[in-house]
């Protein structure tokens, strides 16, 4: 999934969950939400036990961070 269509379905999500103005708007809202989200992905840093040697896991945590925050960039472009 590339980190636009993932942009995508996170705010597709919440909107569902969000009021509508009196405009009918929802989608600010929902952007907002789902960037807290990345937000709390990015800033989470799990701990998983593994195997792999810690140069494979620096690699992995940066790819997902940088996937992660192009998620965010994504969204905001929404």
């Amino acid at each position: 999934m590339t980190p636009q269509e993932k942009a995508k379905e996170l705010v597709d999500r919440f909107i569902p969950y969000c009021t509508y103005n009196k405009d009918g708007l929802v989608i600010p809202m929902a952007k907002q939400c789902a960037l807290i989200a990345v937000d709390e992905v990015i800033n989470s840093r799990p701990v998983l036990p593994s195997t792999a040697p810690q140069i494979t896991l620096d690699r992995c945590c940066l790819a997902a961070k940088e996937f992660w925050q192009q998620v965010k960039q994504e969204i905001n472009k929404l």
